[in-house]
C-alpha cells in the first residue's frame, strides 16, 4: 500500500511517527523518491516494525514514499500513525494553522532549512524585506534602539558620534553627542554655526567667561 507525501516550494519533506503497531514480520518502509513518482525502487530512508514510535524522517527532495506490505493474515494489528510538513526554506517557516511555509515578517530572519521559528534581527541591524535570511548590518558606529528593525532608518548613530549624510562622525570638540543626529555645546563651550557651503558643520568655541556658557542646543557664540 504505497502513499506519496509531497510538498510543494519546500526544502523536502518532515515524517514524523505519531503511532506505531505492527506485527513484526511486516514492515513500513519509507522512500525517497525526490519527485512526484510511485517509485518503488527509491532509495530506502528507514524501514519500521513493531510497537516502538520510529524517529522523524526528513526526504532530500520534495516527495517521498511511504509504502506498508501486508500478508492479510493472522491477527490484526493498530497499524501505524504519523503526520507530515514541508521542510520549510531559509527565510519560511511553517505555520501550522494553513499547513504551508510562511515568510519570515519584515525585521526578522532565519538563516537554515526547517527552522522553528524566525529569530527577530539583533540591535543593529534591520531586515526591510519579508523572508529574509539574514539582517543587514546598520552603518558603521550606528545601532538601533531594540532588536526587531525593519528600516534603514531604525539606525541612528551611537553616543559619542552625530549623523552627517548618512555617515556616523565622531563628535566635535567642545561638543556633546549623545546618539542621533544632535551635537549641542558642552557647558563652558559655545557653537559657530555652519555656512551655507556644502559640507559646512558646526563648530565650537572655549568661551572666554565659561561661567557665561552654560551649553546645550543653540548655544551659539555671541560678538564678543
Amino acid at each position: 500500500h504505497p502513499h506519496l507525501v509531497a510538498a510543494e516550494a519546500a526544502d523536502g519533506v518532515l515524517l514524523v511517527g505519531l503511532g506505531l503497531a505492527l506485527r513484526l514480520h511486516l514492515p513500513l518502509a519509507v522512500l525517497d523518491v525526490g519527485l512526484h513518482a510511485l517509485d518503488i525502487s527509491a532509495p530506502l530512508l528507514a524501514t519500521y516494525t513493531g510497537t516502538n514510535i520510529p524517529p522523524a524522517v526528513t526526504s532530500s527532495g520534495h516527495s517521498l514514499l511511504v509504502r506498508f506490505t501486508s500478508d492479510g493474515a493472522g491477527e490484526a494489528a493498530q497499524g501505524f500513525e504519523a503526520a507530515f510538513q514541508a521542510v520549510c526554506e531559509p527565510g519560511t517557516t511553517w505555520d501550522a494553522v494553513s499547513a504551508a511555509c510562511k515568510p519570515c515578517p519584515h525585521g526578522s530572519f532565519s538563516s537554515a532549512p526547517n527552522a522553528p521559528a524566525c529569530t527577530p534581527c539583533p540591535a543593529g541591524q534591520y531586515a526591510p524585506n519579508e523572508g529574509s535570511t539574514s539582517c543587514t548590518a546598520c552603518p558603521q558606529f550606528a545601532t538601533t534602539p531594540s532588536q526587531g528593525s525593519y528600516l534603514a532608518e531604525a539606525c541612528i548613530c551611537q553616543p559619542g558620534y552625530y549623523a552627517l549624510d548618512s555617515v556616523c562622525e565622531v563628535c566635535a570638540e567642545g561638543a556633546e553627542c549623545l546618539g542621533g543626529n544632535l551635537m549641542k555645546a558642552r557647558a563652558g563651550w559655545c557653537e559657530v554655526p555652519p555656512t551655507d557651503e556644502a559640507g559646512s558643520v558646526a563648530s565650537f568655541l572655549h568661551c572666554c567667561r565659561p561661567e557665561e556658557c552654560t551649553g546645550g542646543v543653540g548655544a551659539t557664540c555671541d560678538a564678543s
